[in-house]
């Protein structure tokens, strides 16, 4: 499955179910890690750069779109 071991390691990390996290990535991106919406939301996860620049300062991690 495309992108197994990273979604695995960063579910486990983050304490997410690795099911939910490949649904989340299945459903929003079709696993294509270069989707973009039309709103802006961009990546496996669909997730809007404001929000990714804010949770990985969170974090303090860099941000991987």
């Amino acid at each position: 499955m495309p992108f197994d071991s990273q979604l695995q390691s960063n579910a486990k990390k983050n304490n997410i179910d690795v099911a939910w996290a490949f649904a989340i990535v299945r459903r929003e991106s079709s696993f294509m890690p270069d989707a973009a919406s039309h709103a802006g939301a961009l990546g496996l996860m669909q997730v809007m750069p404001g929000t990714a620049r804010y949770l990985a300062k969170k974090k303090s991690e860099k941000i991987a779109y």
